[in-house]
């Protein structure tokens, strides 16, 4: 179980991961690609950036699970470029975003 952002315990499957955490928590939150209360002259946009946090959460995760040292590596294991490296930093944007709009 997790708590969700108005203190309601909320289930969530713990094999799910961070993209599962991170659905459970985009629409209480109003950042679900869906939504419909945004200025027609904005809302594709809008739509398009929302699409685009799952996306970046879910590659950040993925590189960081494959290129990163967080788990042991077989003798061979290439390490990741370093320029490719820099974009994990957008994790904390990506979470900043997150608990910014949480205290909103």
């Amino acid at each position: 179980m997790s708590f969700g952002p108005d203190g309601t315990r909320t289930a969530v499957a713990e094999q799910a991961g961070h993209i599962g955490l991170y659905r459970a928590i985009r629409d209480p939150l109003g950042l679900s690609p869906d939504r419909s209360d945004l200025s027609p002259e904005i809302a594709d946009d809008v739509r398009k950036v929302l699409a685009g946090l799952v996306t970046t959460i879910e590659g950040i995760g993925a590189l960081r699970n494959h290129g990163g040292d967080a788990h042991e590596r077989e003798r061979q294991f290439r390490r990741i470029d370093a320029q490719i490296a820099k974009l994990i930093h957008a994790a904390s944007t990506a979470a900043c975003f997150i608990l910014e709009t949480l205290a909103a």
